[in-house]
């Protein structure tokens, strides 16, 4: 907008932008009298020939002529040359006065058949004249627009890379650190700019000012603005880290359906189970948007393993691994159990002596056997050794 002279100096630019004008109006008047041809009376059967091929013509034409003068210079890397904005302009002029007299002399002719008129060719033979004459406006276009085609191969001047090779800055100062020409190209320095290595100057005498930037900016290690994150998944995080739950185990309960995707209505319950959020489902939806890369509306392992993790690293939160108490309880189960049974022992052997009226009761060879396992002497009388037993 505001730059119309750029349109009318580009010869491609100019065909291009009379093809877009002219195409609804061909379009328009192809349509109308196509139904008239097709589903009414087919009174309008030769405007019809003449706007499809004033269509075919002109607007084909002339966007073949926009893509001409704007691809081929670019192919052949050589600037047009040779009267390629005349081509557009007897193009669009030739073939818009053309089609306006035969639609005139197509509708003269038609009202002077119904009005019963026996000879007509010979009344409007002027209109045919005259927008055959204007129509070799689009030969002498084409023709034109070949010649410069020719001209662009033969004295097209060869277009020069301007890539980095201008600049308005004069003069760069580097003051400390180290850089690369890429990163120098970047900042806007150019080939002719003179780089100053050390203290800068105030200005120079033409009154361009010297920029000095230390090389330092240009290393990749930036401070970068801080991110924020969407408070329901930063709580999210904070809690699967804090139980030791991992993405995966996570996504596996959310599951439910277990698709491998968890839709906002597996989300939202999961937020809601966990007492981490009771969200509407707009925000659900929201929150489902900031985690689905592929825009499908749902999430996958991958997108949310990778939407938590940039979370935790970026603020640091720590991920505390699930210890599994059963091996503890079964320690302290077997020291409860080895503690009773270092007290059941004595009251078991305890329990083990017999008494002495059940001593009496043996014989004196079991005696013995009962001296043996206590290490007592078996030498003696029966009643030596149930004293010996009853005392030990």
């Amino acid at each position: 907008r505001g730059n119309a002279s750029a349109v009318v100096d580009s010869p491609g630019a100019t065909a291009a932008a009379g093809g877009a004008i002219l195409l609804p109006i061909f379009a328009l008047l192809g349509y109308f009298t196509g139904l008239n041809v097709m589903v009414g009376d087919g009174s309008l059967a030769n405007v019809a020939d003449t706007v499809n091929a004033s269509y075919l013509y002109v607007v084909g034409g002339l966007f073949a002529l926009a893509a001409l003068f704007h691809s081929y210079p670019l192919a052949a890397g050589k600037s047009l040359t040779g009267s390629a904005g005349m081509a557009s302009w007897f193009v669009i002029g030739g073939g818009l006065l053309s089609t306006i007299l035969f639609l005139m002399g197509d509708w003269s002719e038609n009202t002077m058949v119904e009005a019963g008129v026996e000879d007509v060719s010979s009344s409007l033979s002027g209109f045919a004249l005259t927008g055959a004459f204007a129509f070799y406006g689009i030969v002498i276009g084409f023709i034109l627009a070949a010649n410069s085609v020719v001209k662009t191969v033969l004295f097209g001047d060869n277009k020069s890379s301007t890539g980095g090779s201008t600049s308005d800055i004069s003069a760069y100062t580097l003051v400390e650190g180290t850089t690369t020409i890429r990163a120098l190209f970047g900042r806007g320095v150019g080939i002719d700019t003179t780089l100053v290595i050390g203290e800068s100057e105030e200005e120079s005498a033409g009154g361009s000012t010297i920029i000095e930037v230390s090389a330092e900016l240009h290393n990749d290690e930036v401070e970068e603005f801080p991110v924020s994150f969407d408070e329901d998944l930063v709580t999210l995080t904070k809690w699967l880290c804090g139980r030791g739950t991992t993405t995966a185990q996570f996504f596996s309960w959310a599951d439910v359906d277990d698709s491998g995707e968890i839709d906002m209505f597996e989300l939202a319950n999961a937020l809601r189970v966990a007492d981490i959020a009771d969200l509407p489902p707009w925000d659900v939806e929201n929150l489902v948007k900031i985690m689905d890369i592929n825009s499908d509306g749902r999430i996958n392992l991958p997108e949310l393993d990778l939407a938590l993790l940039e979370i935790r690293n970026t603020l640091g939160i720590e991920f505390i691994p699930y210890v599994e108490e059963s091996e503890d309880v079964e320690e302290a189960s077997e020291e409860e159990v080895v503690e009773e049974e270092s007290e059941e022992e004595p009251e078991e052997e305890s329990n083990d002596a017999p008494t002495q009226a059940e001593l009496k009761k043996m014989k004196k060879a079991e005696l013995v056997d009962v001296a043996k396992s206590m290490g007592l002497t078996t030498s003696g009388t029966k009643a030596d050794l149930i004293e010996r037993i009853t005392q030990a």
